[in-house]
């Protein structure tokens, strides 16, 4: 462009951000006014340009920092603050590239997990930590994705040693945190149990082409819910049964001296499976009973299932 010449067009008006190659050439429009002795050059200038005077005034500090940018489309001629854990970064992206490489899936949780055990001492609480993995996971060209495919090769003794170490690690620094007690730390998980428990070995003469089980052609059963601390102290069991919420079986177990020992508890489901209603009863019922007999916060330790984690968050 001439020397002695403005921009053809001005700015766009609507545009936020502008290129560094756009800002030299808005200033070397303000030395030919300027050159030329106009009044109010800088406004003149800005004005002429579709811009706000101190933006144009910001750029003329920045100039020898503008001509000195590498890519003249960049919007951006600094890479913002620095970084407060590059270290730790570093070698969090490292990690989750090897473990890739390998096949292993790295949740967010993992990435935390290991993040604190390397680095016990550099965050200021859990929480921050979390936030922290999602801003570095955009940085790093990373991103959480859905599988697509299932690889056969199961995972090495010392991989699984290393998962069931940062299991460990991860609910002692969550003990640790909160000061919890031994016996407020609960572990649940269901089961299922059918009434037909047919073998699939038995003893037999050898030699016998078939051979045969007879069963009751029983295939119903129920699913129990199991539950104990730390500690050792076992939680009231839950057993749910096939069947009808508030109908006949429902209603017999709801009613008071059904005859069924009082340690347990009995509830009904259209398939004698966990939903978030069986889930809320196991809570009142179960859990928080035994919650309430202790002193301090409790940690419920559970499948990470639709049905067990709809209720669990809004009720304990």
């Amino acid at each position: 462009m001439d020397q002695n010449q403005l921009p053809n067009t001005p700015l766009p008006k609507l545009r936020h951000s502008y290129t560094v190659d756009q800002k030299l050439q808005s200033l070397q429009a303000l030395r030919i006014k300027q050159a030329s002795n106009t009044p109010n050059a800088l406004l003149t200038t800005a004005n002429e340009l579709g811009i706000h005077k101190s933006l144009l005034s910001k750029w003329k500090k920045n100039e020898l920092t503008l001509k000195a940018a590498k890519n003249n489309q960049s919007r951006k001629i600094s890479p913002g603050r620095p970084l407060k854990y590059k270290l730790i970064e570093t070698s969090l992206v490292d990690w989750v590239k090897e473990k890739r490489e390998s096949r292993v899936a790295v949740s967010p949780d993992n990435m935390t997990t290991y993040a604190l055990k390397q680095y016990p001492n550099s965050f200021d609480s859990f929480v921050s930590c979390r936030r922290w993995i999602y801003q570095m996971v955009d940085r790093n060209n990373l991103s959480i994705r859905r599988k697509t495919h299932n690889q056969n090769t199961h995972l090495s003794e010392q991989e699984m040693a290393e998962i069931h170490l940062d299991f460990v690690y991860h609910i002692c620094h969550l003990q640790k945190e909160h000061s919890l007690n031994l016996d407020c730390m609960v572990n649940m998980d269901e089961t299922g149990c059918q009434f037909d428990m047919i073998p699939s070995t038995t003893v037999n003469v050898k030699g016998q082409k078939n051979v045969d089980i007879r069963t009751t052609n029983n295939a119903k059963g129920c699913t129990v819910f199991l539950a104990c601390s730390v500690f050792g102290s076992k939680l009231k069991p839950l057993v749910v049964f096939k069947g009808i919420p508030n109908a006949t079986i429902d209603k017999h177990f709801k009613a008071a001296g059904n005859g069924y020992d009082p340690r347990i508890c009995c509830a009904v489901q259209e398939n004698n499976y966990c939903d978030a209603r069986v889930m809320e009863l196991w809570i009142d019922n179960c859990y928080k009973p035994y919650q309430d007999q202790r002193d301090g916060i409790g940690l419920l330790m559970m499948d990470n299932f639709k049905g067990l984690n709809l209720y669990s968050h809004q009720l304990i």
